[in-house]
């Protein structure tokens, strides 16, 4: 599939407005329909209200996911033209947005951060917290954030077979399969950032989480809690957040190699459960840098009773993946 991840930003001059239909035309090369979409007002459920910021107030400005976001690797996306329709009254207003994709290539080959079976709890799909990161929502403002860092990022937890993440009732850091794993270095690289002073959240008595005092958005840095950014040096940085305090290994400026153990899965920073949070993006700040999307190699993704060995190829929300270690075998793909 080629997932085409852009968002829009709509500003209001006038009048309050509502969005009330997004087309999309995509045409190939040589300038050739291949495909025509639209979302509308139409039906008892319409697709329209999937957009969560369609009532526009008077001189104002708002975030819109691109709805169109998913398309079969036979369609040539050589551009997309956009027509949004506002509706004030009995008049309407139309505007067309002209976007040209492109191919993003990755250029460092990772290897998953974590030992043992790994279910990817929030990944970079449509309706992942992750990919609807709303430049105008108040939080990000008052972080300063200018570019969404996250929109590739996965929460990676350690689960057993059913799919659990921890055992008892979660009350404990030690109930949960994650708390405490060792996490390896993806790809070579030089540690640039970290923070290794987070104390981890407490736990309720039935696995909720209490965040430290210390995690504000005044303070960007506390949503990941104890983190860590690696240069790879080619201009690509690969961000772990809620580390466990007092588990970094590793010293800023420091060299690491890919499979070294560089830090422990703990429960700092803003999470609502014990999970690893990974990310790939163009620069060494997560506020200031776009994501970059992500591939793996040698892991094996379970599908119920079976599994399948994978080469190089990405994971998203809802997937089970675990890396390959010594010489295990299986189907390959």
């Amino acid at each position: 599939m080629l997932h085409v991840n852009c968002d829009f930003q709509v500003q209001n001059i006038g009048v309050a407005k509502q969005l009330d239909r997004i087309d999309l035309r995509v045409l190939d090369s040589k300038g050739a329909l291949v495909q025509k979409k639209y979302v509308d007002r139409g039906g008892t459920a319409p697709g329209v209200n999937t957009i969560r910021w369609r009532s526009i107030a008077a001189d104002s400005t708002c975030h819109v996911f691109n709805p169109f976001h998913t398309f079969d690797t036979e369609v040539e996306l050589h551009t997309l033209k956009f027509l949004f329709r506002f509706r004030y009254g009995n008049r309407a207003q139309t505007q067309t947005i002209t976007v040209t994709p492109d191919l993003t290539e990755p250029k460092t080959r990772h290897r998953l951060p974590i030992e043992g079976r790994l279910l990817v709890t929030d990944g970079h799909d449509f309706l992942s917290h992750h990919r609807r990161l709303g430049m105008d929502h108040p939080i990000i403002v008052a972080i300063g954030a200018t570019k969404n860092g996250s929109r590739y990022a996965l929460d990676l937890a350690i689960v057993d077979k059913q799919g659990q993440e921890f055992a008892n009732s979660g009350s404990k850091h030690e109930d949960w399969y994650g708390w405490n794993a060792p996490v390896f270095a993806t790809a070579d690289g030089v540690v640039v950032a970290m923070e290794t002073n987070y104390p981890d959240n407490t736990l309720t008595a039935r696995g909720g989480v209490v965040y430290s005092s210390r995690i504000t958005p005044k303070n960007p840095a506390s949503l990941l809690g104890n983190y860590m950014i690696i240069d790879h040096q080619n201009g690509e940085f690969s961000a772990l957040g809620h580390l466990k305090m007092g588990s970094v290994k590793v010293e800023k400026g420091q060299r690491v190699k890919a499979g070294e153990h560089i830090a422990n899965v703990g429960l700092s920073g803003a999470t609502t459960h014990m999970h690893l949070h990974f990310q790939v993006q163009d620069g060494a700040d997560p506020w200031h840098s776009e994501g970059i999307p992500t591939y793996f190699d040698g892991y094996r993704r379970h599908l119920g009773s079976r599994s399948v060995v994978v080469t190089r190829g990405s994971i998203d929300s809802g997937d089970i993946a675990e890396h390959i270690t010594g010489d295990k075998r299986g189907s390959r793909r």
